[in-house]
């Protein structure tokens, strides 16, 4: 159960930076439904849970050293190909667009040039990689308790001093804002653009747990947890429906409200998701590149530490505004994939025990 919530608490904080860091994420694909935005958050918690337990027990039967084995193993060479360097754009791209927010946030709260915030992220991603695989578990890990707690805190402050009745929240629904023409296909986007990120590092980790059984039921509480964290972010944002319009940080709006320094502190565990973020894709990223026992891994992580420093000054709104809705959509293509195979039941060759697959 310890390991399998370790695994949970990493696919967990693998996502929560790129897909709820500023609460925008949440209200673009699901509050500005109205209320039938639930179903949305309840269909991407179902989602979230079968994908992660898929990908994670599969990981482990493979004893994957990084996502390739497994993405082969589902699509095959053509579709497993695709699927594959999609990922790795994914990463590296995920990497950039947080390095680029760690910046913009670190301007935000303590008015820190944007160079200079982008760059002490990057350095704490470089260290953190350099260290054992066990060590960035439980690094990234680590960041999960403080979001639920903030997120639990923040929810009900909102819907303890919210104005609006259940009808006022129907009238301010405003379905032309969200990402997507349904609410169906919003919350399969959603977790799709996270997924594509989050099926690298579920991957390694899953690989690294001998007994796939205690792979998947990580994948399976960390797609659990995730659904839960949107359904919570999703109620606290849409009782304040009135005040969350236009703004760019709901999540920081609320804590300022309650108290300026629980916006410092809820600031600061954004930039923690934003770190965890960072490091599962980056981290992901160099596993598919160079196996993490070589020893030019860790020349590697240096080396691509600093291209993504200078791809992040393109800026972080620019990035989230063109890069994310693409990703979403080639997204789709994994969970067909992975939907495909698990209604084939394709049986697997797995490799002879201690035999890994890159």
């Amino acid at each position: 159960m310890k390991t399998s919530l370790r695994i949970g608490a990493v696919y967990i904080s693998t996502i929560i930076g790129a897909g709820f860091a500023s609460g925008q994420e949440i209200l673009q694909y699901f509050t500005y439904y109205g209320w039938i935005g639930f179903l949305g958050a309840l269909l991407a918690t179902l989602l979230f849970a079968w994908l992660g337990y898929q990908i994670a027990d599969l990981g482990s039967k493979l004893g994957a050293s990084s996502h390739k084995g497994v993405i082969m193993q589902l699509g095959g060479k053509y579709f497993g190909t695709i699927v594959d360097y999609i990922i790795i754009l994914a990463c590296l791209n995920a990497t950039v667009v947080m390095i680029a927010g760690g910046g913009s946030l670190l301007n935000q709260l303590f008015n820190v040039p944007i160079f200079i915030g982008s760059a002490i992220l990057t350095i704490c991603v470089a260290v953190t990689l350099c260290l054992d695989l066990q060590q960035v578990i439980n690094v990234i890990g680590s960041v999960t308790p403080m979001l639920i707690i903030m997120a639990l805190i923040l929810a009900i402050y909102a819907f303890m001093t919210t104005d609006l009745s259940f009808s006022d929240i129907g009238a301010l629904a405003q379905p032309d804002l969200t990402a997507s023409p349904n609410w169906v296909l919003s919350a399969v986007l959603y977790v799709s653009y996270n997924v594509i990120m989050a099926v690298a590092i579920l991957s390694v980790i899953g690989g690294a747990e001998k007994d796939n059984k205690i792979a998947a039921m990580g994948g399976l509480y960390g797609g659990i947890g995730l659904g839960l964290l949107v359904i919570v972010m999703n109620l606290g944002l849409i009782v304040k429906l009135d005040k969350v319009e236009g703004v760019e940080m709901p999540t920081l709006l609320f804590a300022g409200d309650i108290a300026p320094w629980i916006a410092i502190v809820m600031g600061l565990v954004i930039f923690g998701m934003v770190f965890s973020t960072a490091a599962g894709a980056l981290y992901a990223f160099v596993c598919r590149i160079v196996k993490p026992e070589k020893s030019s891994f860790k020349l590697m992580v240096i080396g691509f530490s600093v291209i993504a420093y200078i791809l992040s000054f393109v800026g972080f709104s620019k990035l989230i505004g063109t890069v994310y809705p693409m990703f979403g959509y080639l997204g789709l293509l994994l969970i067909i994939i992975v939907f495909v195979q698990w209604i084939r039941h394709r049986k697997l060759d797995t490799p002879e025990k201690g035999e890994k697959i890159s």
